[in-house]
């Protein structure tokens, strides 16, 4: 497990993002806050879970990237990764 902080305006800050990569397992879940307000439990978001190899070491490497300081040109932290939230 690896955590890290991040700068108060990185757009990240706004996501539940989560890789996992194994030898034999690998899967993402992003999600996208929608901004809603009051118990953690009426909360809505975007979301993609992906067990796609690929998608989950890349989403898994520009996480790191982030933690590291590294800004990515992109709006959305994901958008080189494949990731695509929908409404």
């Amino acid at each position: 497990m690896r955590g890290g902080h991040l700068a108060e305006d990185d757009p990240i800050r706004r996501e539940w993002d989560v890789a996992v990569i194994g030898p034999h397992f690998a899967a993402t879940l992003v999600a996208c806050d929608l901004g809603d307000d009051g118990a953690d439990e009426d909360r809505r978001f975007d979301f993609i879970v992906s067990h796609n190899r690929d998608l989950a070491v890349e989403a898994a490497r520009t996480l790191l990237r982030r933690i590291a300081g590294e800004r990515q040109p992109t709006p959305h932290a994901h958008a080189e990764a494949g990731l695509r939230l929908t409404g």
